[in-house]
Protein backbone atom coordinates (compact mmCIF):
# COMPACT_ATOMS: atom_id res chain seq x y z
CA UNK A 1 0.00 0.00 0.00
CA UNK A 2 1.37 3.41 -0.81
CA UNK A 3 1.66 5.89 1.93
CA UNK A 4 0.91 8.93 1.60
CA UNK A 5 3.23 12.21 1.23
CA UNK A 6 3.29 14.52 3.81
CA UNK A 7 1.69 18.09 2.54
CA UNK A 8 4.77 19.83 2.77
CA UNK A 9 6.57 17.20 0.96
CA UNK A 10 3.58 17.08 -1.86
CA UNK A 11 3.84 21.05 -2.41
CA UNK A 12 7.53 20.56 -2.66
CA UNK A 13 7.60 17.51 -5.26
CA UNK A 14 4.95 19.51 -7.40
CA UNK A 15 7.15 23.03 -6.92
CA UNK A 16 9.89 20.62 -8.47
CA UNK A 17 8.05 19.09 -10.98
CA UNK A 18 6.54 22.06 -12.22
CA UNK A 19 9.97 23.92 -11.96
CA UNK A 20 8.23 26.83 -10.08
CA UNK A 21 9.49 28.82 -7.59
CA UNK A 22 6.73 28.95 -4.43
CA UNK A 23 4.93 32.23 -4.56
CA UNK A 24 6.70 34.64 -2.08
CA UNK A 25 4.17 35.64 1.07
CA UNK A 26 2.33 38.65 0.37
CA UNK A 27 3.48 42.10 1.92
CA UNK A 28 1.26 44.52 3.89
CA UNK A 29 1.92 47.29 1.26
CA UNK A 30 0.87 44.88 -1.63
CA UNK A 31 -2.20 45.80 -0.52
CA UNK A 32 -1.95 49.48 -0.87
CA UNK A 33 -0.50 49.50 -3.82
CA UNK A 34 -3.04 48.29 -5.76
CA UNK A 35 -5.70 49.91 -3.28
CA UNK A 36 -4.18 53.30 -4.36
CA UNK A 37 -4.42 52.44 -8.33
CA UNK A 38 -8.07 51.82 -7.69
CA UNK A 39 -11.31 54.08 -9.17
CA UNK A 40 -13.08 54.12 -5.99
CA UNK A 41 -9.53 55.27 -3.89
CA UNK A 42 -9.01 57.98 -6.74
CA UNK A 43 -12.90 59.28 -6.47
CA UNK A 44 -12.82 59.38 -2.79
CA UNK A 45 -9.61 60.96 -3.01
CA UNK A 46 -10.70 63.39 -5.31
CA UNK A 47 -13.95 64.07 -2.99
CA UNK A 48 -11.45 64.70 -0.13
CA UNK A 49 -9.09 67.23 -2.11
CA UNK A 50 -11.90 69.18 -3.24
CA UNK A 51 -13.30 69.37 0.19
CA UNK A 52 -10.48 70.90 2.00
CA UNK A 53 -9.83 73.56 -1.60
CA UNK A 54 -13.47 74.61 -1.18
CA UNK A 55 -12.72 74.95 2.30
CA UNK A 56 -9.81 77.15 1.77
CA UNK A 57 -10.80 79.22 -1.41
CA UNK A 58 -12.60 81.98 1.19
CA UNK A 59 -9.36 82.63 3.09
CA UNK A 60 -6.72 84.64 1.93
CA UNK A 61 -3.15 83.77 1.77
CA UNK A 62 -1.83 86.10 4.55
CA UNK A 63 -4.29 83.85 6.83
CA UNK A 64 -2.69 80.49 4.88
CA UNK A 65 0.67 80.99 4.28
CA UNK A 66 3.40 82.29 7.14
CA UNK A 67 5.98 84.60 5.12
CA UNK A 68 8.25 85.33 8.18
CA UNK A 69 8.67 81.66 8.32
CA UNK A 70 9.24 81.59 4.70
CA UNK A 71 12.08 84.27 4.39
CA UNK A 72 14.01 82.77 7.99
CA UNK A 73 13.84 79.59 5.54
CA UNK A 74 15.41 81.01 2.74
CA UNK A 75 17.47 83.44 4.34
CA UNK A 76 19.11 79.82 6.47
CA UNK A 77 19.18 78.25 3.14
CA UNK A 78 23.15 76.65 2.72
CA UNK A 79 23.44 77.37 -0.82
CA UNK A 80 27.05 76.56 0.08
CA UNK A 81 26.14 72.77 -0.20
CA UNK A 82 24.74 72.89 -3.58
CA UNK A 83 27.27 71.88 -6.36
CA UNK A 84 28.18 74.44 -8.80
CA UNK A 85 29.63 72.44 -11.30
CA UNK A 86 26.25 70.36 -11.66
CA UNK A 87 24.47 74.13 -10.92
CA UNK A 88 26.24 75.57 -14.06
CA UNK A 89 25.73 72.35 -16.29
CA UNK A 90 21.98 72.83 -15.52
CA UNK A 91 21.83 76.52 -16.28
CA UNK A 92 23.95 76.26 -19.40
CA UNK A 93 21.78 72.76 -20.57
CA UNK A 94 18.48 75.07 -20.33
CA UNK A 95 20.47 77.84 -22.03
CA UNK A 96 21.27 75.38 -24.99
CA UNK A 97 17.76 73.73 -25.19
CA UNK A 98 16.43 76.91 -25.49
CA UNK A 99 18.44 78.55 -28.87
CA UNK A 100 17.76 74.84 -29.84
CA UNK A 101 13.97 75.69 -30.03
CA UNK A 102 14.54 78.74 -31.26
CA UNK A 103 16.31 77.52 -33.99
CA UNK A 104 13.76 75.30 -35.07
CA UNK A 105 10.82 78.45 -34.76
CA UNK A 106 10.57 80.56 -37.73
CA UNK A 107 7.29 82.89 -36.93
CA UNK A 108 8.15 86.38 -36.22
CA UNK A 109 7.58 87.62 -32.34
CA UNK A 110 4.33 89.35 -33.54
CA UNK A 111 2.88 85.18 -34.68
CA UNK A 112 4.11 83.91 -31.01
CA UNK A 113 2.24 86.76 -29.32
CA UNK A 114 -0.87 85.69 -31.38
CA UNK A 115 -3.23 87.37 -33.45
CA UNK A 116 -5.05 88.95 -30.35
CA UNK A 117 -1.99 90.47 -28.76
CA UNK A 118 -0.20 91.50 -31.98
CA UNK A 119 -2.66 94.90 -32.50
CA UNK A 120 -1.75 95.75 -28.81
CA UNK A 121 1.28 95.83 -29.25
CA UNK A 122 0.78 98.12 -32.39
CA UNK A 123 -0.97 100.06 -30.56
CA UNK A 124 1.76 100.49 -27.95
CA UNK A 125 4.38 101.50 -30.38
CA UNK A 126 1.96 103.84 -32.03
CA UNK A 127 1.16 105.73 -29.19
CA UNK A 128 2.09 109.62 -28.29
CA UNK A 129 5.59 109.42 -26.34
CA UNK A 130 8.07 111.65 -25.04
CA UNK A 131 12.11 111.33 -23.95
CA UNK A 132 13.27 110.76 -20.63
CA UNK A 133 14.78 113.81 -18.39
CA UNK A 134 17.72 111.82 -18.66
CA UNK A 135 17.75 111.78 -22.91
CA UNK A 136 20.49 114.45 -23.20
CA UNK A 137 23.12 112.26 -21.51
CA UNK A 138 22.17 109.40 -22.81
CA UNK A 139 22.58 110.58 -26.56
CA UNK A 140 25.58 112.76 -25.65
CA UNK A 141 26.80 109.63 -24.15
CA UNK A 142 26.36 107.71 -27.33
CA UNK A 143 27.86 110.34 -29.78
CA UNK A 144 31.35 110.76 -27.41
CA UNK A 145 31.91 106.77 -28.35
CA UNK A 146 34.94 106.49 -30.48
CA UNK A 147 33.00 104.63 -33.09
CA UNK A 148 30.55 106.87 -33.52
CA UNK A 149 33.30 109.97 -33.50
CA UNK A 150 34.68 107.87 -36.28
CA UNK A 151 31.82 107.63 -38.13
CA UNK A 152 31.00 111.35 -37.82
CA UNK A 153 34.92 112.32 -39.09
CA UNK A 154 34.03 110.04 -42.20
CA UNK A 155 30.97 111.15 -42.69
CA UNK A 156 32.19 114.94 -42.84
CA UNK A 157 35.22 113.90 -44.56
CA UNK A 158 33.14 112.20 -47.16
CA UNK A 159 31.09 115.10 -47.48
CA UNK A 160 33.84 117.51 -47.83
CA UNK A 161 35.47 115.33 -50.80
CA UNK A 162 32.10 115.06 -52.73
CA UNK A 163 31.70 118.83 -52.42
CA UNK A 164 35.36 119.24 -53.48
CA UNK A 165 34.87 117.22 -56.72
CA UNK A 166 31.85 118.85 -57.74
CA UNK A 167 33.69 122.37 -57.61
CA UNK A 168 36.70 120.92 -59.06
CA UNK A 169 36.45 117.85 -60.80
CA UNK A 170 40.34 117.43 -62.73
CA UNK A 171 41.84 118.38 -59.18
CA UNK A 172 39.21 118.07 -56.31
CA UNK A 173 39.54 114.36 -55.44
CA UNK A 174 43.54 114.32 -55.74
CA UNK A 175 43.86 117.06 -53.64
CA UNK A 176 41.26 115.63 -51.21
CA UNK A 177 42.94 112.44 -50.76
CA UNK A 178 46.56 114.49 -50.46
CA UNK A 179 44.85 116.35 -47.60
CA UNK A 180 42.79 113.91 -45.59
CA UNK A 181 44.67 113.71 -42.55
CA UNK A 182 45.23 117.41 -41.98
CA UNK A 183 41.11 117.41 -42.87
CA UNK A 184 40.31 114.90 -40.61
CA UNK A 185 42.19 116.81 -37.90
CA UNK A 186 40.68 119.77 -38.37
CA UNK A 187 37.14 118.10 -38.01
CA UNK A 188 37.81 116.59 -34.92
CA UNK A 189 38.53 119.98 -33.39
CA UNK A 190 34.92 120.60 -34.34
CA UNK A 191 33.77 117.63 -33.10
CA UNK A 192 32.12 118.71 -29.34
CA UNK A 193 30.36 121.51 -31.42
CA UNK A 194 28.84 118.94 -33.68
CA UNK A 195 28.09 116.65 -30.90
CA UNK A 196 26.18 119.09 -28.79
CA UNK A 197 24.43 120.58 -32.27
CA UNK A 198 23.48 116.68 -33.08
CA UNK A 199 22.18 116.13 -29.02
CA UNK A 200 20.19 119.38 -29.18
CA UNK A 201 18.83 118.43 -32.89
CA UNK A 202 17.66 114.96 -31.32
CA UNK A 203 16.43 115.96 -28.04
CA UNK A 204 14.48 118.96 -29.16
CA UNK A 205 10.80 118.98 -28.60
CA UNK A 206 10.67 119.44 -32.47
CA UNK A 207 12.51 116.85 -33.46
CA UNK A 208 11.27 114.22 -30.69
CA UNK A 209 8.94 113.02 -33.14
CA UNK A 210 10.87 111.80 -35.41
CA UNK A 211 13.29 110.17 -32.94
CA UNK A 212 10.58 108.24 -31.35
CA UNK A 213 9.01 107.25 -34.69
CA UNK A 214 12.60 106.05 -35.50
CA UNK A 215 12.53 103.32 -32.18
CA UNK A 216 9.16 102.58 -33.04
CA UNK A 217 10.24 101.46 -37.24
CA UNK A 218 12.97 100.05 -34.67
CA UNK A 219 10.97 97.92 -32.36
CA UNK A 220 8.60 96.67 -35.21
CA UNK A 221 11.27 95.42 -37.11
CA UNK A 222 12.47 93.45 -34.39
CA UNK A 223 9.38 91.89 -33.84
CA UNK A 224 8.58 91.03 -37.69
CA UNK A 225 12.11 88.98 -37.41
CA UNK A 226 11.55 84.91 -37.01
CA UNK A 227 12.36 84.10 -33.63
CA UNK A 228 15.18 81.75 -35.40
CA UNK A 229 17.17 85.14 -35.29
CA UNK A 230 17.46 85.59 -32.43
CA UNK A 231 19.01 82.36 -31.63
CA UNK A 232 22.33 82.90 -33.76
CA UNK A 233 23.00 86.41 -32.35
CA UNK A 234 25.89 85.51 -30.05
CA UNK A 235 29.13 83.87 -31.90
CA UNK A 236 29.99 80.33 -30.59
CA UNK A 237 33.25 82.05 -29.51
CA UNK A 238 30.44 84.60 -27.40
CA UNK A 239 28.54 81.62 -26.28
CA UNK A 240 31.82 79.89 -25.02
CA UNK A 241 32.73 82.66 -22.97
CA UNK A 242 29.51 83.34 -21.56
CA UNK A 243 29.41 79.95 -20.38
CA UNK A 244 33.09 80.36 -18.60
CA UNK A 245 31.69 83.32 -16.88
CA UNK A 246 28.61 82.03 -15.85
CA UNK A 247 30.82 79.34 -14.08
CA UNK A 248 33.32 81.45 -12.35
CA UNK A 249 30.49 83.69 -11.30
CA UNK A 250 28.73 81.07 -9.80
CA UNK A 251 31.66 80.11 -7.76
CA UNK A 252 32.50 83.34 -6.30
CA UNK A 253 31.64 84.28 -2.68
CA UNK A 254 29.42 86.64 -3.42
CA UNK A 255 27.65 84.04 -5.62
CA UNK A 256 25.57 83.01 -2.40
CA UNK A 257 24.67 85.86 -1.24
CA UNK A 258 23.44 87.09 -4.51
CA UNK A 259 21.07 84.22 -4.75
CA UNK A 260 19.78 83.97 -1.78
CA UNK A 261 18.94 87.93 -1.84
CA UNK A 262 17.56 87.15 -5.27
CA UNK A 263 15.26 84.47 -3.97
CA UNK A 264 14.48 86.53 -1.16
CA UNK A 265 13.34 89.67 -3.57
CA UNK A 266 11.35 87.22 -5.06
CA UNK A 267 9.36 86.01 -2.33
CA UNK A 268 9.28 88.98 -1.12
CA UNK A 269 7.31 90.86 -4.13
CA UNK A 270 5.12 87.23 -4.59
CA UNK A 271 3.58 88.10 -1.26
CA UNK A 272 3.03 91.37 -1.39
CA UNK A 273 0.81 91.06 -4.77
CA UNK A 274 -0.89 87.54 -3.36
CA UNK A 275 -1.15 88.41 0.34
CA UNK A 276 -4.22 90.20 0.47
CA UNK A 277 -6.08 88.04 -2.40
CA UNK A 278 -8.22 84.60 -1.43
CA UNK A 279 -7.47 81.38 -2.67
CA UNK A 280 -10.46 81.38 -4.94
CA UNK A 281 -9.06 84.41 -6.64
CA UNK A 282 -6.46 82.79 -7.40
CA UNK A 283 -6.83 78.98 -8.78
CA UNK A 284 -9.82 77.38 -9.88
CA UNK A 285 -10.84 75.16 -7.06
CA UNK A 286 -13.27 72.60 -9.06
CA UNK A 287 -10.55 72.62 -11.95
CA UNK A 288 -7.53 71.83 -9.62
CA UNK A 289 -9.12 69.25 -7.09
CA UNK A 290 -8.90 66.78 -9.91
CA UNK A 291 -5.27 68.07 -10.79
CA UNK A 292 -4.07 67.89 -7.46
CA UNK A 293 -5.74 64.43 -7.10
CA UNK A 294 -3.67 63.35 -9.60
CA UNK A 295 -0.38 64.53 -8.68
CA UNK A 296 -1.30 62.47 -5.35
CA UNK A 297 -1.66 59.58 -6.69
CA UNK A 298 1.40 59.50 -8.52
CA UNK A 299 3.18 60.59 -5.61
CA UNK A 300 1.66 57.61 -3.45
CA UNK A 301 2.35 55.33 -6.53
CA UNK A 302 5.94 56.51 -6.81
CA UNK A 303 6.46 56.29 -2.74
CA UNK A 304 4.78 52.91 -2.69
CA UNK A 305 6.79 51.55 -5.00
CA UNK A 306 10.07 52.19 -2.64
CA UNK A 307 10.30 48.92 -0.47
CA UNK A 308 10.87 50.13 2.27
CA UNK A 309 8.84 53.41 2.47
CA UNK A 310 5.86 51.67 1.41
CA UNK A 311 6.56 48.70 4.68
CA UNK A 312 7.05 51.32 7.14
CA UNK A 313 3.66 53.45 5.77
CA UNK A 314 2.22 49.70 6.09
CA UNK A 315 3.20 49.33 8.98
CA UNK A 316 2.40 52.81 10.08
CA UNK A 317 -1.20 52.06 9.26
CA UNK A 318 -1.11 48.77 10.52
CA UNK A 319 -0.48 49.99 13.93
CA UNK A 320 -2.90 53.25 13.68
CA UNK A 321 -5.95 53.00 16.39
CA UNK A 322 -9.47 51.88 14.55
CA UNK A 323 -12.60 53.83 15.69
Amino acid sequence: MIQALPRQDATDLMNSRTKRAPAPPRQPHDYWRKRIRSAQFRRGLRRAVGAELRDLAPRRVADLVDATAVRRALRQLELGRIDREVLGDFLIAMERHFTLRLRRDRRSLFAVLGPELAPDVEALLAADGHLPPFADDLVAGMLDQELVNKLLTDLVFTAIGAFNRRVNPIFGAVTTHMLEDQIKGFIRLFMPTLQRQAVAFATSRTNQRLLVEFSRAFVRQLFEQPVAAYADLPSPTQRRRAEALLRKALRTKKADAALRQAALDAWDNLYRNVAQRTVAELIDVTRYAEALTDLAVTSLQRLLDRDELASFLAAELHRAPRT
